[in-house]
């Protein structure tokens, strides 16, 4: 065998053999959840004639903090046909966080009669193929129904409410918060929240647990190496419990002061997509004498004292003109600083033009490769839509968000300003529209898993998304506190391949800390199925098809030389 076959055999075995780079996936895992659209018809009941077809009005709302796009909607009865038509949109074809959308049903029914609002099922899909698949889990509905007497169909807590794959831990306990009565789906939220990345596990749904306990908190315990790079997709999924968590802000009783102690810790990260949310949510949480130190200290800081000032905004009318982020804020080049001035804005000054700008900065891009460049606006859009709409317990909300397309009064207050008493804007007592329901109750179970796993470590992958980057998960390995699931789930990944010893190279996705690597188009075709895709880490080393099939090309080149 001549050196070069030599060299050439050597090379492809190195190749073939080495652990392959981690690659960004974008799948249905992020997604696994149920009752997170909810359905309000216009009435309870339509009365179908024997020949032609009867119609119903109905409204579809987001309560999602993902932009769904390429959203549809279908309806079926047992016996007879429906066409739902959606009507004036905001953006076409995409349903946006907390937008409620008109969709007028026409039914036709063998022999005509009453059609209940009860005999609808509803589906739902939406994003890039294959996306919505894993929607709804466990058994659970597309949509809550919400009759127009306020009953819920299916009743609270309806089935498979908090099931499916961990990845979507957060939507879950959204809607464990908003159907399931008590506080148990609000507790399971600041549990995974906890105190920021610092104290979550990178690739799991579990947290470190001497960081965040019960209502006890303690940042120093939150010691997972962070840098300005990119995270992990269970990162953005745990960074979007604060969002869920501010605008259920007035269920959340006394854990209300233990989320502004978290959020501080989550304020430290260097990355600023999850220190500028943490800042937002803080703000929105209404004035605190604490919290307002906390973020008048951050104003001077070069990469965050702008987002800091855009949540000073939301304390107050006053705030709002003294620590106003102006043009510079609303025009930087930071998405992220601009996203957070805009989003002040429309809550504090309840100008709908700053949230039309912030709709067209959302787009449908994989978090973990763009460093939610676009779906950190989408949750900032979120968190306004609850400002206006106003959270209550079982659908309870009755504002109307008036920067959304066909956007009509249904009851309830419109106005959000700063301060004002029947509006959701920061600086308001209560956060509840007048009359409005008070939310979740304060007692339940904490949702702490009484145990706890040992993290997997750091990573040291290469980047998914970017061009130079740094593993978020550091190198160090094992952290030395516990790990436990946050709200009892099992942190073992579901539909997954099992989790990766630590070290192993499917780590932290690289990027800088404003830009987060390249722009990621998010419609790479993946392999899925209701079970989940394997989006969680890289390949286990195994060689892709291209690369065996070359080895099987040279391994018959060197042997026709042999045979020279």
């Amino acid at each position: 065998m001549s050196m070069r076959t030599k060299f050439l055999l050597g090379t492809f075995l190195a190749i073939s053999i080495a652990p392959l780079a981690a690659h960004a996936h974008w799948c249905n895992d992020m997604w696994s959840s149920a009752y997170n659209i909810v359905v309000r018809p216009a009435t309870d009941t339509v009365t179908v004639p024997a020949s032609g077809s009867g119609s119903l009005d109905i409204y579809v709302q987001n309560n999602m903090g993902y932009q769904l796009t390429s959203f549809t909607l279908t309806a079926t009865m047992g016996s007879g046909t429906i066409t739902a038509t959606r009507g004036t949109q905001t953006t076409a074809g995409v349903l946006l966080p907390g937008e409620k959308s008109k969709y007028t049903l026409a039914i036709t029914k063998s022999g005509g009669g009453a059609v209940s609002i009860g005999d609808i099922s509803f589906a739902v899909k939406f994003g890039n193929s294959g996306q919505s698949a894993d929607y709804p889990a466990g058994g659970g509905k597309a949509v809550m129904i919400r009759e127009t007497s306020g009953t819920l169909v299916p009743a609270a807590p309806p089935p498979g409410i908090g099931s499916g794959l961990d990845m979507s831990r957060q939507i879950q306990y959204a809607a464990e918060a908003d159907f399931s009565g008590g506080s148990t789906g609000l507790n399971n939220l600041m549990s995974l929240y906890c105190a920021g990345r610092g104290s979550w596990g990178a690739n799991d749904a579990s947290v470190i647990t001497g960081a965040c306990s019960g209502t006890a908190t303690d940042c120093t315990k939150a010691t997972r190496a962070l840098t300005s790079g990119t995270g992990t997709k269970y990162d953005y999924t745990k960074l979007w419990a604060a969002i869920d968590l501010g605008a259920r802000k007035s269920g959340l009783g006394a854990n209300l002061a233990t989320l502004r102690t978290r959020l501080q810790c989550g304020a430290g990260d260097a990355n600023v997509a999850f220190a500028g949310v943490a800042m937002m949510v803080l703000g929105f949480l209404g004035d605190d004498p604490t919290a307002r130190t906390f973020l008048v200290g951050k104003t001077t800081d070069a990469t965050v004292g702008t987002i800091a000032k855009a949540a000073l905004m939301l304390f107050s009318a006053a705030d709002a003109t003294q620590y106003d982020c102006g043009t510079a804020g609303t025009s930087s080049s930071s998405v992220y600083v601009k996203a957070a001035c805009l989003a002040a804005k429309a809550i504090a000054n309840n100008d709908d033009a700053s949230a039309t700008t912030l709709i067209g900065m959302v787009k449908w891009s994989e978090p973990d490769t763009d460093n939610a460049q676009g779906l950190y606006p989408a949750q900032l859009l979120s968190l306004t839509a609850w400002a206006r709409r106003v959270w209550a317990a079982n659908a309870g909300d009755t504002g109307e968000v008036s920067f959304y397309a066909g956007a009509t009064p249904s009851g309830g207050s419109t106005g959000t300003g700063a301060g004002g008493s029947t509006g959701a804007a920061s600086g308001g007592s209560t956060g509840m529209a007048t009359g409005g329901s008070t939310g979740m109750a304060a007692g339940g179970s904490t949702g702490m898993a009484t145990g706890g796993i040992m993290a997997t470590g750091g990573k040291s992958g290469t980047a998914s998304g970017g061009t130079t980057g740094t593993p978020t998960g550091g190198s160090t390995g094992t952290p030395t506190a516990g790990i436990m699931a946050a709200g009892g789930k099992s942190a073992t990944a579901s539909g997954g391949s099992g989790t990766p010893t630590a070290g192993s190279p499917s780590g932290g996705a690289s990027g800088q800390a404003e830009n987060g690597g390249s722009q990621g188009s998010g419609t790479a075709n993946q392999s899925e199925s209701a079970s989940g895709c394997s989006c969680r880490f890289a390949p286990s080393g195994q060689a892709p098809i291209g690369l065996l099939l070359a080895g099987v090309g040279l391994a018959l080149a060197v042997r026709r030389r042999r045979h020279r």
